[in-house]
């Protein structure tokens, strides 16, 4: 007995079917036509539809129909579709055919139209007609529900390959994860526009940022021009924060969603998350926060690689003992393991400590400190430790950023500092002052770490000395700088502070 309210429904919609759809199209086929001419144009127009037409047959397809130079076909299986879409773009390649295609692949439901032929409508034909407008030349893109749909499957072809190429807001589908496919020997799509794009910039990406990550946004209140012209250039831009952010999604997608890896969560770390990160952007770190494991540091680091390089997000991998670094979208990204331990039923933190094993150390603790320590100083304070990062960046990289940050803080309470010339020369004459009486390491690390963030300096004899000979130089040369000030040779001074902060300083 059919009582149910939602048997109607049912009888109007039975006929829906899951089904893959493949959308192969032509790349510049109006262009081929005026090169090649209209009759040639035409036979190479028809070579491709025919090509994809053999590759549909093969994999048990179906073609729908051909909209002028492009094809429309479904398969009973999202396997069957991939594997077809991947044909065609071997066979183009290594066959060295003069055109290439542009392909789209989506599985759903979608609902039979009664012609003279078969066709079909829904979501997913959309989807699939937005995915393919998505794909550069020879590119084979899905997007994510496919993807999950194919990734019990994949381990059975080593020799597919497939990467996390960023979020597009797609007309009439929204958000959309896009995942590109190829073969191992063929490679990705580099020159694809889907690629090139990456994470959508009305993704609302700069939403997931770190709070501090705002304060970027407002203007340092420099007490001289120069300095205060200085601020603009090395503090980072909306277009800079927004590029970050887009890697950041992607890494984190790929890392979370991609691959089966026990990671809880990806967060912006570092100078980037204290709100201290200077232009041009340097490495930015990423804390991925792991579910207890038994493994040890070092192989987590090499899963973390491997899964990145596999994904097609890496260049220049470099794994170290606390942390995995790559090159992505023109920015240098660095993985720090995070683990996630229950201990007498609370939760603990601990991080790859430099001996290989897993250290108990907070780290979110660098960013709770900073938000404390702008709520102590206020936001002028950022801006005066972008100044001395400039510094530090080309006078004295043996220093460590967290500890030159935590210093300023403990000079601050010894002594106010303005954000400009006077404020330097303050500063280096209490950090010499500092290093003159100081024999032992005494900034404690923050979120009642085990160590000090400065017993790498004390530790080093040498690299001790070197430090203080740095700060003694930059002492009498910031003094010199005041003094010429005093004297009204403003061009001498400007040149002496050139030394100090480097070619971004006002000529």
């Amino acid at each position: 007995m059919k009582t149910s309210s939602l048997f109607p429904q049912f009888e109007q919609l039975k006929d829906v079917e899951a089904l893959c759809v493949v959308f192969f199209d032509l790349v510049d086929s109006s262009l081929l036509k005026r090169k090649l001419g209209p009759v040639e144009g035409v036979a190479v127009a028809m070579r491709h539809n025919d090509l994809c037409t053999q590759a549909v047959e093969w994999y048990g397809g179906q073609v729908v129909k051909y909209i002028g130079d492009a094809v429309m076909a479904v398969f009973k299986t999202p396997l069957a579709g991939i594997l077809a879409a991947l044909e065609v773009k071997h066979v183009i390649i290594t066959q060295g055919y003069r055109f290439q295609t542009k392909i789209g692949v989506s599985h759903g439901i979608i609902t039979p139209v009664v012609t003279t032929g078969a066709d079909y409508l829904g979501y997913t034909v959309d989807l699939g007609a937005r995915l393919v407008n998505q794909a550069g030349p020879n590119q084979v893109v899905t997007d994510e529900v496919t993807f999950s749909l194919l990734k019990p499957v994949l381990k059975s072809f080593s020799q597919v390959i497939f990467r996390f190429i960023g979020v597009q807001e797609l007309k009439g589908v929204g958000k959309i994860s896009l995942i590109e496919f190829t073969h191992a020997d063929l490679g990705f799509a580099e020159n694809a526009p889907a690629a090139k794009r990456g994470f959508s910039r009305n993704s609302g990406a700069g939403q997931e940022l770190p709070k501090l990550a705002a304060l970027y946004r407002q203007e340092g209140k420099a007490t001289e021009r120069s300095f205060g012209t200085l601020l603009e250039r090395i503090t980072p831009r909306d277009a800079d924060l927004e590029a970050v952010s887009a890697g950041f999604q992607s890494v984190r997608h790929v890392l979370t969603e991609v691959y089966d890896l026990p990671v809880r969560e990806v967060v912006v770390s570092g100078s980037l998350a204290r709100g201290t990160m200077l232009r041009p952007v340097g490495d930015v770190d990423l804390l991925v926060l792991l579910a207890e494991t038994s493994l040890e540091p070092g192989k987590i680091l090499q899963a973390l690689g491997q899964v990145v390089t596999k994904a097609g997000l890496s260049t220049d991998l470099q794994v170290g003992q606390t942390g995995a670094g790559f090159r992505f979208q023109n920015m240098r990204f660095k993985l720090i393991p995070g683990l996630i331990r229950k201990v007498d039923g609370q939760a603990k933190l601990q991080m790859a400590g430099e001996d290989g094993t897993w250290v108990d150390r907070n780290p979110v603790a660098p960013e709770n400190w900073m938000n404390r320590a702008v709520g102590r100083h206020g936001p002028d304070f950022l801006a005066l430790l972008r100044l001395l990062h400039v510094w530090r960046r080309n006078n004295c990289p043996v220093m460590r950023s967290l500890h030159l940050e935590m210093l300023t803080d403990f000079i601050l309470g010894k002594v106010q500092l303005t954000v400009g010339p006077e404020g330097l020369y303050n500063w280096f004459r209490y950090l010499h002052q500092i290093i003159s009486t100081h024999r032992e390491p005494f900034i404690a690390e923050p979120g009642d770490g085990p160590g000090y963030v400065d017993s790498y300096l004390f530790s080093s004899r040498p690299l001790f000395n070197r430090f203080g000979r740095i700060v003694t130089t930059s002492l009498t040369m910031a003094g010199q700088a005041l003094n010429l000030e005093l004297k009204k040779q403003p061009a001498q001074a400007r040149s002496q502070w050139r030394v100090l902060l480097g070619p971004e300083f006002e000529s």
